[in-house]
Protein backbone atom coordinates (compact mmCIF):
# COMPACT_ATOMS: atom_id res chain seq x y z
CA UNK A 1 0.00 0.00 0.00
CA UNK A 2 2.90 2.34 0.65
CA UNK A 3 4.08 2.01 -2.96
CA UNK A 4 0.60 2.84 -4.25
CA UNK A 5 0.42 5.84 -1.92
CA UNK A 6 3.83 7.06 -3.10
CA UNK A 7 2.68 6.73 -6.72
CA UNK A 8 -0.35 8.85 -5.83
CA UNK A 9 1.92 11.51 -4.31
CA UNK A 10 3.98 11.47 -7.49
CA UNK A 11 0.88 11.94 -9.65
CA UNK A 12 -0.41 14.87 -7.59
CA UNK A 13 2.81 16.70 -6.77
CA UNK A 14 5.56 15.79 -9.23
CA UNK A 15 3.89 14.69 -12.48
CA UNK A 16 2.44 18.13 -13.32
CA UNK A 17 6.04 19.44 -13.41
CA UNK A 18 7.57 16.63 -15.49
CA UNK A 19 7.84 17.06 -19.25
CA UNK A 20 5.77 14.60 -21.31
CA UNK A 21 7.95 11.85 -22.70
CA UNK A 22 10.45 12.31 -19.89
CA UNK A 23 11.81 9.62 -17.66
CA UNK A 24 8.55 8.91 -15.85
CA UNK A 25 9.60 5.68 -14.12
CA UNK A 26 12.81 7.28 -12.88
CA UNK A 27 10.82 10.24 -11.53
CA UNK A 28 8.39 7.83 -9.81
CA UNK A 29 11.31 5.92 -8.29
CA UNK A 30 13.02 9.11 -7.07
CA UNK A 31 9.78 10.46 -5.62
CA UNK A 32 9.01 7.14 -3.92
CA UNK A 33 12.48 6.90 -2.45
CA UNK A 34 12.75 10.51 -1.22
CA UNK A 35 9.22 10.69 0.19
CA UNK A 36 9.53 7.13 1.52
CA UNK A 37 12.58 7.92 3.68
CA UNK A 38 10.88 10.07 6.34
CA UNK A 39 7.64 8.06 6.14
CA UNK A 40 9.49 4.81 6.71
CA UNK A 41 11.70 6.26 9.47
CA UNK A 42 8.65 7.54 11.34
CA UNK A 43 6.80 4.25 10.88
CA UNK A 44 9.74 2.17 12.11
CA UNK A 45 10.38 4.44 15.10
CA UNK A 46 6.74 4.07 16.12
CA UNK A 47 7.01 0.28 15.83
CA UNK A 48 10.23 0.30 17.84
CA UNK A 49 8.69 2.62 20.45
CA UNK A 50 5.80 0.21 21.13
CA UNK A 51 8.27 -2.72 21.19
CA UNK A 52 6.74 -4.37 18.14
CA UNK A 53 10.25 -5.42 17.17
CA UNK A 54 13.88 -4.67 18.00
CA UNK A 55 17.06 -4.69 15.93
CA UNK A 56 19.65 -6.78 17.74
CA UNK A 57 22.55 -5.94 15.42
CA UNK A 58 23.36 -3.26 12.87
CA UNK A 59 26.20 -2.26 10.59
CA UNK A 60 26.82 1.37 9.89
CA UNK A 61 25.13 4.39 11.41
CA UNK A 62 22.28 3.91 13.85
CA UNK A 63 19.61 6.56 14.47
CA UNK A 64 18.96 6.89 18.21
CA UNK A 65 15.71 8.65 19.09
CA UNK A 66 13.89 8.31 22.41
CA UNK A 67 16.07 5.40 23.48
CA UNK A 68 15.34 3.33 20.38
CA UNK A 69 18.00 2.36 17.86
CA UNK A 70 17.14 2.17 14.18
CA UNK A 71 19.84 1.16 11.67
CA UNK A 72 19.99 3.77 8.93
CA UNK A 73 20.44 1.12 6.26
CA UNK A 74 17.04 -0.36 7.14
CA UNK A 75 15.37 3.00 6.47
CA UNK A 76 17.17 3.19 3.13
CA UNK A 77 16.41 -0.46 2.28
CA UNK A 78 12.68 -0.15 2.96
CA UNK A 79 12.45 3.15 1.08
CA UNK A 80 14.16 1.48 -1.89
CA UNK A 81 11.55 -1.30 -1.81
CA UNK A 82 8.70 1.23 -1.56
CA UNK A 83 10.09 3.04 -4.62
CA UNK A 84 10.39 -0.24 -6.58
CA UNK A 85 6.77 -1.08 -5.78
CA UNK A 86 5.69 2.42 -6.87
CA UNK A 87 7.45 1.90 -10.22
CA UNK A 88 5.81 -1.50 -10.63
CA UNK A 89 2.40 0.15 -10.13
CA UNK A 90 2.80 2.60 -13.03
CA UNK A 91 0.35 1.44 -15.73
CA UNK A 92 0.91 1.57 -19.47
CA UNK A 93 -1.75 2.62 -21.99
CA UNK A 94 -3.34 -0.85 -21.78
CA UNK A 95 -3.58 -0.84 -17.98
CA UNK A 96 -0.72 -3.31 -17.47
CA UNK A 97 2.27 -2.52 -15.25
CA UNK A 98 4.46 -0.57 -17.70
CA UNK A 99 7.87 -1.69 -16.44
CA UNK A 100 6.85 -5.33 -16.13
CA UNK A 101 5.27 -5.36 -19.60
CA UNK A 102 8.39 -3.81 -21.13
CA UNK A 103 10.69 -6.38 -19.52
CA UNK A 104 8.34 -9.23 -20.46
CA UNK A 105 8.33 -8.11 -24.12
CA UNK A 106 12.12 -8.18 -24.21
CA UNK A 107 12.38 -11.74 -22.90
CA UNK A 108 13.60 -14.17 -25.55
CA UNK A 109 10.51 -16.34 -25.23
CA UNK A 110 8.51 -17.30 -28.29
CA UNK A 111 4.79 -16.86 -28.05
CA UNK A 112 3.68 -13.38 -28.97
CA UNK A 113 2.65 -10.61 -26.59
CA UNK A 114 3.22 -10.96 -22.85
CA UNK A 115 0.59 -13.07 -21.16
CA UNK A 116 -0.61 -12.63 -17.60
CA UNK A 117 1.51 -15.54 -16.28
CA UNK A 118 4.59 -14.08 -17.97
CA UNK A 119 3.85 -10.63 -16.51
CA UNK A 120 3.41 -12.19 -13.08
CA UNK A 121 6.68 -14.11 -13.39
CA UNK A 122 8.54 -10.93 -14.36
CA UNK A 123 6.98 -8.95 -11.49
CA UNK A 124 7.94 -11.68 -9.01
CA UNK A 125 11.49 -11.81 -10.40
CA UNK A 126 11.88 -8.03 -10.12
CA UNK A 127 10.56 -7.95 -6.55
CA UNK A 128 12.63 -10.94 -5.46
CA UNK A 129 15.76 -9.31 -6.89
CA UNK A 130 14.95 -6.01 -5.18
CA UNK A 131 14.61 -7.87 -1.87
CA UNK A 132 17.41 -10.44 -2.23
CA UNK A 133 20.28 -8.20 -3.36
CA UNK A 134 20.19 -5.88 -0.31
CA UNK A 135 19.72 -8.87 2.00
CA UNK A 136 22.85 -10.41 0.47
CA UNK A 137 24.71 -7.18 1.25
CA UNK A 138 23.40 -7.22 4.85
CA UNK A 139 24.54 -10.84 5.15
CA UNK A 140 28.02 -9.94 3.93
CA UNK A 141 28.18 -7.13 6.49
CA UNK A 142 27.17 -9.59 9.21
CA UNK A 143 29.59 -12.32 8.12
CA UNK A 144 32.35 -9.74 7.65
CA UNK A 145 32.07 -8.74 11.30
CA UNK A 146 30.78 -5.22 10.66
CA UNK A 147 27.49 -5.73 12.56
CA UNK A 148 27.48 -4.65 16.18
CA UNK A 149 24.82 -4.83 18.90
CA UNK A 150 22.25 -2.08 18.40
CA UNK A 151 20.20 -2.06 21.58
CA UNK A 152 20.86 -0.94 25.13
CA UNK A 153 18.29 -3.12 26.87
CA UNK A 154 16.48 -6.00 25.24
CA UNK A 155 12.74 -5.23 25.55
CA UNK A 156 11.73 -8.90 25.92
CA UNK A 157 13.69 -10.17 28.97
CA UNK A 158 11.67 -13.41 29.21
CA UNK A 159 12.61 -14.40 25.64
CA UNK A 160 16.03 -15.75 24.73
CA UNK A 161 18.04 -13.74 22.21
CA UNK A 162 19.34 -15.60 19.17
CA UNK A 163 23.09 -15.03 19.28
CA UNK A 164 24.68 -17.74 17.13
CA UNK A 165 28.21 -16.31 17.26
CA UNK A 166 28.16 -14.91 20.81
CA UNK A 167 28.61 -11.31 19.66
CA UNK A 168 25.87 -9.88 21.87
CA UNK A 169 27.04 -11.79 24.92
CA UNK A 170 30.67 -10.64 24.38
CA UNK A 171 29.43 -7.05 24.05
CA UNK A 172 27.95 -7.32 27.54
CA UNK A 173 24.32 -7.21 26.50
CA UNK A 174 21.88 -8.85 28.92
CA UNK A 175 20.70 -12.36 28.03
CA UNK A 176 19.46 -15.01 28.14
CA UNK A 177 20.98 -16.16 24.86
CA UNK A 178 20.74 -19.28 22.75
CA UNK A 179 22.77 -20.52 19.85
Amino acid sequence: MTGVGLLSIYRRVVEPHVKPGGHRRLAVFATGFVVGLPVNALMQFLWLKVDLFVYTQAAGPVLDVAGRQLPLYMVIYDSFLFAVVAVLCVPDDRGRPAFVARVAQRLPIVGGPPTTPRLLAVAIAVLMTAVAVPIAVFSLLRVGGFATPSYDEYPYPAVKVYDPYGDLERAGKPGPFYR
